[in-house]
């Protein structure tokens, strides 16, 4: 009886972990930055599941340092709570200093919710 009740309590932990998922929805994000000037990008949350979500933490592993040490300041708004099954926007403001270099800077962006993740690729062009 007892090896029952553990297999009915798994089976309910990944009933519930299942229906937690969400997608960024595009893969890669080009965004124009112009030194001296604030600029802004979108990418959109896709909450695939059947909970809602919030808390979204975002990473990147993009070096926004041009050649001679200027940096471009990057954040990302909050989507808040991401209802089943709907989507939200984030909004990324990227500031740049007037004597940034021209040139490429690429990488990864990952948004986190609780133990779910998505990545997608940035490119920003000044």
């Amino acid at each position: 009886m007892r090896a029952i009740h553990l297999f009915i309590a798994f089976l309910l932990v990944s009933i519930a972990v299942s229906a937690q998922s969400f997608d960024i929805t595009q893969s890669k994000v080009d965004a124009l930055v112009e030194p001296g000037l604030t600029s802004t990008a979108i990418f959109t949350i896709s909450n695939t599941g059947l909970t809602d979500l919030s808390g979204f933490t975002f990473t990147h592993n993009i070096d926004l340092t041009d050649n001679d040490g200027d940096l471009i300041n990057l954040t990302f708004s909050d989507p808040g709570t991401v209802l089943a099954n709907s989507t939200a926007n984030v909004t990324m403001t990227f500031s740049a200093p007037i004597d940034l270099d021209f040139e490429s800077f690429s990488g990864q962006v990952t948004a986190t919710s609780g133990s779910l993740t998505d990545t997608f690729n940035l490119e920003i062009i000044s």
